[in-house]
């Protein structure tokens, strides 16, 4: 099982950046060729949605996409160690 490296419950809104989050935890994360590993899990479910590999502007993207102009919702974050090449997110919906 992979160590975590940094867990932060966020109330994300269009106005949020997640990755100021996830820049302030791993620098180097972000640049364009920099592929991580996301799986979701969004209120009410029971499993996990399987991986998707996303850049960290594509999964900021999608994450606003997900939401409503005035939407917003509790994400726990969880940044795992990957592999040399990437990290894992878990990003748990909470409300």
């Amino acid at each position: 099982m992979a160590e975590i490296r940094k867990e932060k419950t966020i109330t994300k809104t269009k106005q949020v950046d997640l990755l100021k989050y996830i820049k302030k935890a791993f620098p180097k994360v972000g640049t364009s060729h920099h592929a991580s590993s996301l799986i979701y899990k969004l209120q009410g479910s029971d499993s996990w949605h399987p991986n998707i590999y996303f850049t960290a502007d594509e999964l900021n993207d999608t994450l606003d996409k997900l939401l409503q102009p005035n939407e917003k919702f509790q994400l726990k974050l969880r940044v795992f160690d990957l592999n040399e090449d990437g990290y894992r997110f878990e990003l748990e919906r909470i409300k």
